[in-house]
């Protein structure tokens, strides 16, 4: 009897025709006599009926999705959900994974009764994609998206860079040698994201709005290179020469150097912190402070070297790394993260502006979701929360505190 009636409800909740007594009566029923596998059949249900009046994704499209998300749920005994520090109910975070999924033109969430979000206003702001730009040794700039169809994208002192995919480039030293060194450039805008594999055959992964300097060919005792941002590396082996990573930090310089590992460096000006998270391999993690004072740690594997721009201090820690790596893995991962760095990363990985009405101090936000979202169906899961709610002129995102009722 309980099953039939929460099939009832369930189908009513995403034909929209349900009322708030029943929503509520569904919430409970779910809640305690709903089982993951009869949710997951409820929901696969629904997929198969619930048809958007205006999709976003094509029918085979969506379907793959789906079938991916149902892939996921087996193997997970458990989804992290977005909620304000706390742990919310399984069913809100399937529901809102299955509308994204059919690409439908609303969005549902517990307790949110507003109006659907128009496709042109979720449109209006798009997740960001692989592009960037390399700026080679003599100025000269190349556009690396997938308008990029040439195969030979430069050739420098005997060096030639190559255009693997649209999201992907590589550098074939052919071993001439050269009496001066040239340094290229790679770099990718707000919203965007490009991979490299430098001479050495080491590879490097940027995240939206980071730039690598590195030679065209390494030579001497040393591989170095210099980040802004955060990249993701896996360094090829070489003992007779290591793989040194420099980033600026607040006027003084922190550096990683490896024989051959792979490591997340994030270090972003807007950020407190400049991370060093180790995945693999060994590290040796330094930084000198404006006033010339040396640190230097060695963190082990699963944790994370970390700068403080102000204390100008160097410390370790266990790392998060599913949160760490979420980005490079096509994930947001909010593990009690505070507002303002939930929306600096949506900053820039949307390319928006973030405004504040007033103050928010307190409210910490755990869950997970697909980078590829819409940034209008980010917006609605993180409102579901009920601790913010959002105002969008354009691409400009103003973040307001929602009242608390007494």
């Amino acid at each position: 009897m309980a099953q039939a009636r929460i099939t009832y409800l369930f189908l009513r909740h995403f034909h929209r025709d349900i009322t708030p007594a029943e929503k509520d009566e569904l919430q409970q029923l779910i809640a305690t006599q709903c089982s993951d596998e009869e949710l997951g059949a409820l929901m696969e249900q629904a997929y198969h009926e619930f048809e958007p009046a205006q999709a976003v994704f094509s029918p085979e499209a969506g379907t793959a999705l789906w079938q991916g998300i149902r892939q996921q749920m087996a193997a997970e005994a458990a989804v992290v959900p977005l909620t304000r520090g706390r742990r919310a109910t399984t069913w809100v975070w399937a529901a809102a994974v299955l509308l994204l999924c059919l690409g439908g033109v609303w969005l549902w969430l517990a307790g949110d009764e507003k109006q659907p979000v128009p496709l042109a206003v979720q449109q209006t702001i798009v997740p960001g994609y692989s592009r960037a730009t390399l700026t080679l040794a003599d100025g000269q700039v190349v556009v690396l998206d997938s308008t990029q169809t040439a195969d030979t994208l430069a050739q420098q002192q005997g060096v030639t860079v190559i255009n693997l995919n649209s999201d992907k480039i590589a550098y074939n030293d052919n071993g001439a040698a050269t009496p001066v060194n040239a340094y290229n450039i790679l770099t990718t805008p707000r919203g965007g994201q490009y991979q490299v594999i430098l001479p050495d055959g080491s590879e490097v992964y940027l995240n939206a709005a980071s730039s690598i300097r590195f030679p065209v060919r390494f030579s001497g005792n040393e591989r170095k290179v210099e980040l802004k941002g955060e990249a993701w590396f896996q360094v090829a082996p070489n003992a007779a020469m290591p793989f040194k990573v420099q980033v600026a930090a607040n006027g003084g310089t922190m550096s990683v150097e490896v024989l051959g590992t792979a490591f997340n460096i994030m270090a972003y000006d807007e950020e407190q912190q400049v991370q060093a998270t180790l995945l693999e391999g060994s590290v040796r993690v330094s930084a000198a402070t404006t006033a010339g004072r040396l640190q230097a740690v060695m963190p082990q594997v699963g944790y994370q070297a970390q700068w403080g721009r102000e204390a100008q201090a160097l410390k370790v820690v266990k790392a998060d790394v599913q949160q760490v790596m979420a980005w490079k893995n096509g994930m947001f991962f909010f593990n009690r993260m505070d507002i303002r760095t939930v929306m600096r990363q949506l900053a820039r990985w949307y390319d928006i502006k973030v405004e504040y009405a007033s103050e928010l101090k307190g409210q910490d936000f755990e869950g997970q979701l697909p980078r590829s979202a819409p940034v209008a169906r980010v917006l609605k899961m993180l409102e579901g929360t009920g601790a913010v709610r959002f105002k969008t002129n354009n691409k400009t995102i103003i973040v307001i505190p929602q009242k608390q009722t007494p």
